[in-house]
């Protein structure tokens, strides 16, 4: 069933409850959709009962408006409950890593053909994987998406070494997050949500940080 007829459904059903309709075959109901249900659906409900109506109403429409939200979950917007991978870090830098803390500033850079982007950096303190799949978003404390997600899965992490100690893990430095509107991000704070899968292993970090301009980056 399409959503524009799940819809119609639902907004029949409303008018039904707020005007009192009548439920006989004689009722407003015609004079409301230009004919009986049946024939204005085209005997799409095949005798629904109230149950299975409840179903469908609850499940798809359910399912339609979380469709329409683009996947919004409570998990998306920054769930207390939410534990970051400690094989997965976050930082910022467009050279080197810098280790990000909760509630931090980053900084927006205008990028050479005039956008306003988010440098991210990552680490794999115990993998340097050869093949794998990376996803950045950033989500505001509204749940909107602030910038267009990043993918990548062909550029090589690098080694690293801390303290002049090399270390089994890996790095990748400057992704950027292109940011949509930076004058509706700058002084807010958004979510920076990262997620890596090396084979069948996924890897999730998430860190909060505050928008605010900073230099040019060319």
């Amino acid at each position: 069933m399409s959503s524009r007829m799940l819809l119609t459904i639902y907004y029949t059903a409303m008018v039904m409850i707020f005007c009192g309709c009548d439920h006989s075959p004689e009722s407003n109901m015609t004079d409301l959709t230009g004919g009986s249900m049946s024939d204005s659906m085209g005997g799409s409900m095949g005798g629904a009962t109230d149950d299975s109506m409840g179903g469908l109403m609850g499940g798809s429409m359910g399912g339609l408006m979380g469709g329409s939200m683009g996947g919004a979950t409570d998990d998306s917007m920054g769930n207390v409950d939410f534990i970051s991978s400690p094989h997965l870090l976050v930082g910022r830098g467009a050279d080197q890593f810098i280790p990000v803390e909760e509630g931090e500033v980053s900084t927006l850079h205008r990028g050479c053909q005039g956008a306003q982007h988010l440098w991210v950096s990552l680490r794999l303190p115990t993998h340097s994987p050869d093949a794998y799949q990376l996803e950045l978003t950033l989500i505001g404390d509204d749940g909107d998406l602030l910038a267009p997600p990043f993918t990548l899965e062909e550029e090589e992490w690098l080694g690293y070494s801390v303290e002049g100690q090399s270390l089994p893990g890996s790095e990748i430095i400057g992704l950027t997050l292109v940011i949509f509107d930076p004058m509706a991000v700058v002084g807010r704070e958004a979510l920076v949500k990262t997620r890596v899968q090396v084979g069948d292993r996924v890897l999730e970090s998430r860190v909060r940080v505050e928008v605010q301009w900073g230099a040019d980056a060319c």
